[in-house]
C-alpha cells in the first residue's frame, strides 16, 4: 500500500547487478550510498529535540509509529545551516552502531536519483595532505560532468556513535504518555 510522502526502496535485486546508489544533494556537492542501507525516503517531519547532543543530530521522529533519530548531514559535513524547503528529504537508512541495525534518518537539501554505477566508474578517494583519505569516503564517481562523492555511510556517522545511542535509549524509553510530533 503506497504511503503518502515517502518511497520504499526495497527491491530484489540479483548479485551480478550493477550497484546502485542513491544520489542526493548538499548545498553544490553530490553525494551517494549505497542503496541497500536505504530503508526509504520521506518528507520532512517535525522534529521533537533532545539536549546535550551533537549540533548535527536534530532530535527524533515519529515515522509511523517507530522512533527514529535524525542527523542533519549539512551539519554533519561542516555545511552552514540552511532552512528546510519543498525538496529537502529525509533519507531513513539502516546502519550498524556496533549493536545491530539501526534506522536514522538523515537530512538532505534534495534526493536525485538511483543512479547505477559500474566499479570500474569509481575511483578509490585522494589521500588528502596530512593524511590519508577520509575512512567514510567509499570512492568518487564521474557522472554527467559532476564528481560524486560517494559515502560508507555508516563510516560516516560512526563519530557520532554514542550520541546516537543515547537516542536510541531515549526512543526505547518514550513511553506511551509521552507524545512525538511526527507521522502515524
Amino acid at each position: 500500500m503506497p504511503n503518502s510522502g515517502s518511497t520504499s526502496l526495497r527491491t530484489s535485486s540479483e548479485a551480478t547487478e550493477t550497484p546502485k546508489y542513491l544520489v542526493f544533494q548538499l548545498g553544490d556537492e553530490l553525494f551517494g550510498m549505497d542503496v541497500m542501507n536505504v530503508r526509504e525516503i520521506t518528507v520532512m517531519y517535525p522534529v521533537t529535540e533532545a539536549p546535550y547532543l551533537e549540533s548535527s543530530i536534530r532530535g527524533l521522529i515519529n515515522l509511523r509509529g517507530k522512533i527514529v533519530p535524525v542527523v542533519d548531514l549539512r551539519t554533519r559535513f561542516g555545511l552552514p545551516e540552511r532552512s528546510a524547503d519543498s525538496r529537502t528529504s529525509t533519507i531513513v537508512v539502516d546502519v550498524d552502531m556496533g549493536r545491530g541495525p539501526t534506522l536514522v534518518g538523515l537530512i538532505v537539501d534534495s534526493v536525485l536519483e538511483v543512479a547505477q554505477i559500474p566499479p570500474s566508474a569509481i575511483e578509490e578517494p585522494p589521500q588528502f595532505p596530512g593524511g590519508d583519505s577520509p575512512p567514510w569516503i567509499l570512492g568518487l564517481a564521474k557522472m554527467g560532468g559532476n564528481v560524486t562523492i560517494l559515502l560508507k555511510i555508516d563510516q560516516a556517522l560512526l563519530p557520532m556513535d554514542d550520541a546516537l545511542r543515547q537516542l536510541e535509549r531515549a526512543r526505547q524509553s518514550a513511553g506511551p504518555g509521552q507524545s512525538l510530533r511526527g507521522a502515524s
